[in-house]
């Protein structure tokens, strides 16, 4: 907002004979698009992620002011695999029954301004299969000590994992 006065003088006699302020706010004009901070999102889950696990935030930002600034995120085409929500970008596990593949979203950043501005990114998920984890460390903690002057990519010391359900080291 810029605030200025104004006064009115009298040509006759210089003396000023009223003022007032006046008052100019600068409009936002909805003239730039969302933007998102990359244009390609990757994520790896495994087939048995829980439905609503968190996945991945994506994130945009409109350098307009006021509503015109404002982010509302959604999926197209409509994913019944996953959600976004709208207002923070996090995009959640929908499906209790992914398959093993490829999802590739179109992710649509939209802006509240009028007419409303998008801009999309690509997000790819990799749905694996589920991989058995029977591997242990043979310790909960293991402690090594090293010289300062020790050179590089010398050996500090050695963990040891087993496969609890063949016993082998």
């Amino acid at each position: 907002t810029y605030v200025f006065f104004v006064q009115i003088y009298s040509n006759i006699d210089d003396a000023v004979h009223d003022t007032t302020t006046v008052a100019v706010e600068l409009l936002d004009a909805n003239d730039n698009s969302p933007v998102f901070s990359q244009s390609l999102y990757t994520r790896v889950i495994e087939r048995t992620a829980a439905p609503g696990s968190v996945i991945l935030n994506v994130s945009a930002t409109d350098r307009d002011s006021t509503t015109n600034s404002e982010i509302r995120y959604s999926i197209e085409p409509l994913s019944f695999d996953f959600t976004i929500n709208r207002t923070s970008g996090e995009i959640s596990i929908a499906s209790s029954s992914l398959e093993v593949g490829n999802y590739r979203l179109t992710v649509i950043a939209t802006d509240k301004g009028s007419p409303p501005l998008n801009g999309t990114t690509t997000v790819i998920v990799a749905v694996i299969p589920a991989v058995p984890s029977n591997l242990v460390f043979t310790q909960p903690v293991y402690r090594f000590g090293v010289s300062e002057d020790a050179e590089a990519n010398a050996l500090v010391g050695r963990v040891q994992a087993l496969d609890a359900a063949t016993n082998m080291t």
